[in-house]
């Protein structure tokens, strides 16, 4: 039996072959009176009669009446499919919308738990640190090699943590995915293209925190498994990925990222101080020393920044054993691999960070 809701679509009387009313229809055991057949497919017809309406198969009807409605076996199974495949196309948009829907009402709750937490007093604790658990989930520092793409490495750092959080199982992601999705998010891509055209020489700059982010959220980002770094390359060398991983890498990849803009610098670290209590990474760019002044030491004081040169770490914690602002020292992971710093960390203090930091993202907990 055919309920109301499958009957829209219905083809008018001169559109569809074969009768048009029966004053009795015989099909198997059953028999319907006073019928009119409102809507033929290849696959069935659709019938109102004195008790109701009914969708019965071409299939079923005695041979006479198959030939009448022209029913041919392989149009039906090729019409069935057909349908079937339509209706999967209007779930999974159906599913798709739900989703979206959803996403932005967990944005909106978690616009709103962030506000509550960065209005909350702040208490300056002894220590918290992310790296026991960065550890136990074996998510090591990685090595950027002579690319300038800190700021990629620095926001796939903080989403591999915080898809481990989230998930409680580390997922590593693919910084060269994201090399190539901001690349080309900026026109980078054509600009190579035109440059090995003409033959003229072109190298990548490096990149912005918010650059980083913007294509993140456009293109959204793989797992390093289904496009894995090849740090040999230069980045405008890097081949575009399958349109099938870019795909499925947007629709997956529910990317919310905050910018931590206060009003001065010190309320800037308030806020990121109080992020990293509640155990969440945060992405900051900050004044980077000149290799001869900083060397492989990984404690940021007094070092003077070179000048227009800044650097993308990930805060993953402090110390603050005496509980005052100037004794804090934040601990960050960076891009230039276990050998360096502190098996890949390094320390800066707080007046360092007052003094030399730019931009600070949060992101958002997601699911990779």
């Amino acid at each position: 039996m055919l309920g109301l809701a499958g009957l829209s679509g219905f083809a008018s009387e001169s559109e569809f072959p074969g009768p048009k009313e029966f004053d009795k229809l015989t099909v198997g055991q059953t028999s319907f009176y006073k019928v009119k057949v409102r809507n033929v497919t290849p696959e069935s017809i659709t019938i109102f009669h004195s008790k109701g309406i009914t969708q019965i198969s071409l299939s079923d009807l005695s041979p006479d009446l198959q030939k009448a409605f022209h029913y041919n076996p392989e149009n039906s199974a090729a019409y069935l499919k057909q349908q079937h495949q339509r209706s999967q196309e209007q779930n999974q948009a159906r599913a798709e919308r739900l989703q979206t829907m959803e996403s932005k009402k967990q944005a909106k709750r978690n616009a709103t738990d962030l506000q509550q937490m960065l209005r909350s007093p702040l208490e300056l604790k002894p220590t918290t640190d992310l790296r026991p658990r960065i550890r136990e989930l074996s998510l090591v520092s990685k090595n950027q090699g002579l690319r300038p793409s800190c700021a990629v490495f620095a926001v796939v750092s903080a989403l591999e943590i915080q898809n481990a959080r989230l998930n409680n199982r580390a997922t590593r992601l693919s910084e060269e995915y994201l090399v190539w999705a901001t690349r080309k998010s900026l026109g980078l891509d054509k600009m190579a293209m035109r440059a090995s055209e003409d033959g003229t020489s072109f190298s990548d700059a490096g990149f912005a925190l918010m650059e980083v982010v913007s294509a993140l959220r456009s293109y959204g980002i793989p797992t390093h498994k289904e496009m894995p770094n090849t740090f040999g390359k230069g980045m405008n060398a890097i081949e575009p990925p399958p349109k099938n991983i870019v795909n499925q890498a947007r629709e997956r990849s529910k990317i919310v990222a905050y910018s931590i803009a206060a009003r001065d610098p010190a309320t800037s670290l308030e806020y990121i101080l109080k992020i990293l209590n509640s155990h969440q990474p945060v992405v900051v760019g900050i004044g980077w020393p000149t290799w001869r002044k900083l060397g492989n030491d990984h404690f940021l004081s007094k070092q003077k920044p070179r000048q227009g040169y800044s650097h993308a770490v990930t805060l993953v914690g402090y110390k603050c054993e005496s509980g005052r602002l100037e004794d804090i020292r934040f601990i960050f992971k960076n891009s230039y691999g276990t050998k360096w710093g502190l098996a890949g960390y390094g320390i800066a203090t707080y007046e360092y960070l007052l003094q030399n930091m730019g931009s600070a993202i949060y992101l958002d907990s997601t699911s990779i």
